[in-house]
């Protein structure tokens, strides 16, 4: 389970909460486990419109994660578009 804590990269999840993102074992770092929290956060999604909507709510962070982790935001973006076009391809 993604631990919410003080520190960590940050992640608003559809109901609004904002979880910080942080490694809880030393295999893991604080990147993996936010990229791993949005993977479940889209996962989540149920249609297109909360998927942007969750897009929309991290703008934000986003961008603010991006300066430290810009690979990292790049993968997030993909799996955001990737999650977009199957739903928007489920009928």
């Amino acid at each position: 389970m993604l631990e919410a804590t003080t520190e960590g990269l940050p992640l608003i999840t559809l109901d609004g909460t904002l979880h910080e993102m942080r490694a809880r074992i030393s295999s893991a770092t604080d990147v993996q486990v936010w990229a791993a929290g949005w993977t479940k956060a889209l996962e989540q999604c149920p249609d297109v419109a909360s998927a942007r909507r969750l897009r929309t709510l991290n703008g934000p962070n986003l961008a603010s994660v991006s300066h430290q982790h810009p690979d990292a935001v790049k993968q997030v973006e993909r799996s955001i578009e990737r999650r977009i076009a199957e739903l928007e391809d489920t009928p």
